[in-house]
């Protein structure tokens, strides 16, 4: 439902910063990413431009499922099934992304960055703190992506030493312009996500492909706060629309 949601948004004209679990999404798709803790199948259908439906299974204990049928006031054209979706529309954030938030009724302060070094590597830190009980906690997080390379006739090369908002080339496109266009163009295949949290001593772990149709994801969880690790949870999960 993820890419129907996102479809609307486009459709719709809203702009998806407006919210402020996107303004952090880079960081928490880095760090806070789900380990699922079962066997979980999501199959969905767009049945319409205007409907779709989800049926979704899991295994926790005893087997469990849900249905659920969403309606749309504007026309979803360009939703794609897992068949044709590229694993680079699941790529997190932007190039660079740079957050302070703040909640003085808790006390709460939260900062983070996020940082696209290459078309193959994401890192992301956080940095929470409390000025009530001055607890505090330092969190990262990185995603490595495996490709296949640009197709060809598109392979570009981004001067370093240029600015971000500065002029690449001849196809007046800034540096950040031309490297996001890069991204998409490239082909991925899979990814690996690490993420670990000094206070907390656990370090996650996912991998997240395709096979045939389906979309997988498989990670678990590792807490270190004992002389041997132990695995938290761990767990799979297969996503397929059409």
């Amino acid at each position: 439902m993820d890419s129907v949601l996102r479809s609307f948004y486009r459709a719709s004209g809203w702009n998806e910063d407006n919210s402020y679990e996107n303004i952090v999404a880079t960081s928490e798709a880095l760090i806070d990413f789900p380990i699922q803790t079962d066997f979980k199948l999501n199959v969905a259908s767009k049945s319409s431009d205007y409907t779709a439906t989800q049926l979704t299974l899991n295994n926790t204990a005893t087997i469990n499922g849900s249905v659920a049928y969403l309606y749309t006031s504007a026309p979803l054209k360009d939703v794609l099934g897992t068949k044709e979706l590229s694993l680079q529309d699941a790529i997190a954030g932007k190039p660079l992304n740079i957050t302070l938030a703040a909640n003085p009724l808790l006390g709460h302060i939260s900062s983070t960055y996020s940082v696209k070094t290459s078309i193959n590597t994401t890192f992301s830190s956080r940095y929470d703190f409390n000025i009530y009980s001055y607890d505090s906690n330092l969190s990262f997080g990185c995603e490595l992506w495996r490709s296949n390379g640009p197709p060809k006739g598109i392979i570009k090369r981004i001067d370093p030493s240029l600015a971000p908002h500065a002029k690449h080339g001849t196809d007046d496109q800034t540096v950040i312009e031309a490297f996001e266009s890069l991204v998409r163009d490239t082909g991925y295949t899979s990814v690996i996500k690490l993420s670990t949290s000094l206070n907390d001593q656990q370090v996650k772990l996912m991998w997240e492909g395709k096979f045939k149709e389906f979309l997988v994801s498989a990670g678990a969880e590792l807490q270190l706060k004992s002389p041997t690790p132990e695995v938290k949870r761990c767990g799979i999960q297969l996503q397929y629309s059409s």
